[in-house]
């Protein structure tokens, strides 16, 4: 038994959880601070209630416990020793401040199990509630292709990318892949359409719609991404929930495709033009084409920053100071497009900003929790589960573009669909 039986949430304790899961899409719409802040409110609350029921079974969750503090003290130990001793500084920098920071995740981690199974049924009105606001961000983002503005006239700083509600944040792709796969999974789990002749189809035709916005939003990345996540989900949907005609739908899938290629010159050229790049360097072999992709000098940087600082790497939040540092000793092309933020590649980051020793126990024990949530889908067939664990899967994949892990928006998608993931297990 993983709670006291006893324990009985109150008709207000079940409304504030209620909002305050709920709200968390909008959230990332508003922007960091409100996700923050949104997230720290369920903490709170989370404290509060174990602390009055008393009901919080820490030896079932002890493994977890233990993977969590253990990340956490690794990653606040290295930032603390990456300051003070390597740097002697006399102050507290950014990087160890976000490394004890994640404890909120932690908590929420474990308060997003805790929640939501006591609400039960009623946690999906916070599922109805994620999936209208997806709809109506999937419609902005058509309507946006379309006259060139969403539905609040907010404009895109790149012609050929989507903003939606964003504002300068092109990330509505990204969002749409954190929150898109869950949301259908709940249709499918969730909604009867035995009314329909074709219930299950149009179900499937909900799971399509997410790569095929995601494709008109313009990130190719995330796009490529939510194709693996199709195609492992529609796999197991026709293994385990009914037998479909897989060619059938996609077949449809490339259709629409192929379709919104040829009627948008925005998406041609942004789509086409990486696809040329990858033909012209297969058919001319020139090594230099691989200088000219978007990410290689973020790619060269964060691996000679590794190569510098094997086990401990630089700390976190350290990527752009320790570029900083090699100004002088780089040529001016590799400072001005590999000095960024974050190498944007998850392997680099953890690797150039915690070393081989902070890859090592983060990697193994990711692989871990992947295969014991793998196996326990295989028992439960729950696809809610499944599509949080591929969410995190998605980070593992390489070579491929990714935002800053520890960034508030990333880890904390990240940290939704693993908790999610993590609910459903026996």
């Amino acid at each position: 038994m993983q709670f006291s039986e006893s324990f009985k949430l109150n008709i207000i304790d079940k409304y504030i959880i209620i909002v305050l899961y709920s709200f968390l899409p909008i959230s990332f719409i508003i922007g960091n601070a409100v996700i923050n802040i949104n997230i720290i409110l369920i903490d709170i609350l989370f404290i509060y209630s174990i602390l009055k029921f008393k009901n919080f079974n820490f030896q079932y969750y002890r493994k977890d416990i233990f993977i969590l503090l253990l990340i956490l003290l690794y990653l606040s130990a290295n930032s603390f020793y990456q300051n003070f001793v390597i740097k002697n500084n006399q102050f507290i920098d950014e990087g160890l401040i976000r490394s004890l920071g994640l404890i909120r995740y932690i908590l929420f981690y474990f308060s997003t199990i805790y929640f939501l199974k006591f609400l039960g049924k009623n946690k999906n009105k916070i599922f109805n509630f994620w999936t209208i606001i997806l709809l109506i961000i999937i419609f902005d983002v058509f309507y946006e292709r379309l006259l060139g503005k969403n539905i609040l006239n907010n404009i895109s700083p790149s012609s050929e990318r989507i903003a939606s509600f964003f504002g300068d944040e092109l990330i509505v792709g990204y969002f749409i892949l954190g929150f898109g796969f869950i949301c259908t999974s709940y249709l499918i789990e969730n909604i009867s359409l035995k009314k329909f002749k074709y219930s299950d189809y149009i179900k499937i035709l909900f799971l399509i719609l997410i790569p095929i916005t995601i494709f008109i939003t313009g990130e190719r990345s995330n796009f490529i991404k939510s194709i693996i996540l199709f195609l492992l989900i529609l796999f197991f949907f026709d293994k385990y929930k009914l037998k479909i005609n897989l060619k059938k739908f996609l077949s449809i899938f490339l259709l629409i495709l192929a379709s919104l290629i040829f009627l948008s010159e925005n998406i041609k050229t942004r789509y086409l033009t990486l696809f040329n790049e990858v033909q012209n360097a297969y058919e001319v072999k020139d090594e230099n084409l691989l200088k000219k992709s978007k990410h290689f000098y973020n790619y060269k940087m964060g691996y000679d920053i590794f190569l510098e600082n094997k086990l401990f790497g630089v700390g976190n939040k350290k990527f752009r100071e320790a570029c900083l540092d090699k100004k002088d000793q780089i040529d001016e092309i590799y400072f001005m497009f590999g000095c960024t933020t974050h190498p944007h590649q998850t392997y680099l980051e953890i690797l150039s900003e915690n070393g081989l020793i902070g890859f090592i126990l983060i990697f193994s024990i990711s692989i871990i929790f992947i295969r014991n949530t793998f196996k326990n889908f295989l028992i439960n067939k729950n696809f809610i589960q499944l599509s949080g664990l591929l969410f995190f899967v998605l980070l593992w994949i390489p070579f491929l573009p990714y935002g800053s892990l520890f960034s508030t928006t990333s880890f904390s998608l990240t940290i939704i669909n693993i908790s999610l993931a993590r609910l459903y297990n026996n």
